[in-house]
C-alpha cells in the first residue's frame, strides 16, 4: 500500500510542477486535487468487531475535474485512492483458521495490545452534483454535493502490535484478502464551499463477501468527515 500510495503523489507533483513551470502564479491544473479525511464506522457487525473511534480513519485522495451544465449545477468525476483503517476496540486479531474461515481471535493473552487493525485500499472513481444556490462561474461559494463512489480493492491488511511484560514491542503484518468484498460502492453528500467541505459517505455493499464476514455478521460502513481542495 505504501508504494501505490507514493506513487500516487509522483504523478500528482509531477503534473503540479508541469502547471506551475507553465504559470508563474497559482497553477493551472485542469482539475482539484480533492483530500478527503475521516472517521469510519461499521454497522451490523459482530460485537466483537466494534471499532475505536478515532483509530478507525479514513483517507481519500482523488484528482476531480469539473464540468459546469449551468450557472447553478456542476458535475464532478474523480479517480484515486480510498484508504481505510478499521481498528478494533477488542483485543482480538482478523485472521483466516484452520478451516479457511475468517475469525476474530482473542489475542488479549499475548499481552498489552497496543494495535489492532485492519487496512484496506481502494481504487476509487466518485462522481457528484454540486448545486449553487446562488449560482457560481467558477465553483466557488456555497454548495450541497450528492453523487456516488465504485471502488476496487487493491491492498489489504492486518496489523497487530504488542507489548510484552518485559515492554519489548512486537508489531505483525498479514497481508491477506480476508474475504474482503472485490468490489464496493455507495453514496456521497456533501455541504460547503469550494476550499473546505463536510461530506457523509455511505457504502451500500458489504464490507466482507457474502456469509463471509468473522462470526457469520454483514457489516457495512460509512464514513464522516472533511473535504479540502488543495489546488
Amino acid at each position: 500500500m505504501r508504494s501505490i500510495f507514493i506513487g500516487f503523489l509522483i504523478v500528482l507533483s509531477q503534473g503540479t510542477l508541469f502547471a506551475q513551470s507553465t504559470n508563474e502564479g497559482s497553477p493551472d491544473l485542469p482539475g482539484d486535487l480533492m483530500v478527503n479525511v475521516g472517521l469510519n464506522f461499521l454497522q451490523d457487525q459482530s460485537p466483537e468487531m466494534d471499532l475505536s473511534l478515532f483509530g478507525s480513519k479514513s483517507l481519500g485522495l482523488y484528482y476531480s475535474n469539473r464540468f459546469e451544465i449551468s450557472p447553478a449545477i456542476s458535475f464532478y468525476p474523480a479517480i484515486g485512492l480510498g484508504l481505510e483503517k478499521y481498528s478494533f476496540d477488542n483485543d482480538v486479531a482478523i485472521v483466516r483458521d484452520a478451516d479457511d474461515v475468517v475469525v476474530l481471535n482473542d489475542i488479549s493473552s499475548l499481552g498489552d495490545i497496543k494495535r489492532t487493525k485492519l487496512a484496506v485500499t481502494y481504487l476509487e472513481i466518485p462522481a457528484e452534483f454540486r448545486f449553487f444556490p446562488k449560482k457560481t462561474s467558477d465553483g466557488s461559494g456555497f454548495f450541497i454535493g450528492i453523487g456516488g463512489s465504485l471502488g476496487l480493492r487493491i491492498e489489504s491488511h492486518s496489523k497487530v502490535r504488542i507489548e510484552d511484560a518485559q515492554g519489548d514491542l512486537t508489531q505483525n503484518k498479514n497481508r491477506e484478502d480476508f474475504d474482503l468484498n472485490t468490489f464496493r460502492y455507495g453514496l456521497i453528500g456533501r455541504v460547503g464551499a469550494r476550499g473546505i467541505n463536510a461530506f457523509y459517505r455511505i457504502y451500500l455493499s458489504d464490507l466482507f463477501d457474502k456469509d463471509k464476514g468473522p462470526g457469520g455478521a454483514v457489516p457495512t460502513s460509512f464514513t464522516v468527515g472533511l473535504g479540502i481542495n488543495a489546488f
